[in-house]
């Protein structure tokens, strides 16, 4: 595993590069894919990761990178993932909204290279659990209605197309209920339990539903089951 004085020294190699032979050139440097690499690896240390993605993030705001290689989005999601993770939700939430604006950029351009590290849905929905847990909450419902319509699209597995439903599913129906649209926020969750009822998530969002509209049987009911499955 590279060490932080690794990164710095990456960054610099790369910044000299840009130096030598300018911002046109044709060929991406290997310690551009390098950095990529590392930026995106969710099994690397999370502060090597951070230095990598800010280097990267760091070249296209220079306008040093090109589409070639990689979705130019994928770093801010990278390093939102890593604040997200954090719990600084507010520096998360700013990288995602710059990633939000290449993928209506980016939307239907192929790639030289493919690699949809992460999908467009995904930016949606990482976006929409982030607001979510600033008290945002009707940004939220905005933003994963977004990433439901993009799971309709693309090449998403079946797998991955139901985890991502569900996901939606629970943080939709937790928002609908924050706002006070019980009904709403019923119906969602509940669509979330058929497609996976062993989502501890789920019961736990439905619980708090139940409890603020003061059927407190149900509450309990839905808090046991949400224990249970995350023993």
């Amino acid at each position: 595993m590279m060490a932080g004085k690794d990164v710095v020294a990456i960054a610099a190699g790369l910044m000299a590069w840009f130096a030598a032979v300018g911002a046109q050139a044709s060929e991406t440097p290997p310690d551009i894919l390098t950095s990529y690499a590392a930026c995106t690896d969710r099994q690397a240390e999370s502060a090597v990761r951070l230095g990598y993605c800010t280097s990267l993030v760091s070249l296209v705001e220079a306008g040093h990178l090109t589409r070639a290689e990689f979705r130019l989005r994928d770093p801010y999601v990278a390093r939102a993932s890593i604040h997200h993770d954090a719990n600084r939700n507010q520096e998360a939430l700013s990288d995602l909204d710059k990633a939000v604006h290449r993928v209506q950029i980016d939307s239907g351009k192929p790639l030289a290279k493919k690699r949809d590290v992460f999908p467009d849905y995904y930016v949606y929905l990482l976006r929409g659990q982030v607001q979510f847990e600033l008290g945002r909450y009707e940004a939220a419902i905005g933003s994963l209605q977004q990433a439901e319509s993009l799971t309709r699209v693309g090449k998403i597995g079946k797998s991955a197309r139901k985890q991502a439903q569900v996901q939606i599913d629970v943080l939709s129906g937790a928002a609908y209920g924050r706002i006070g649209r019980m009904s709403e926020g019923l119906d969602a969750i509940g669509k979330a339990i058929a497609q996976d009822r062993g989502s501890a998530e789920a019961y736990r969002a439905r619980a708090e539903i139940y409890e603020a509209l003061g059927q407190t049987e149900a509450a309990a009911a839905d808090t046991a089951r949400a224990t249970d499955l995350s023993d």
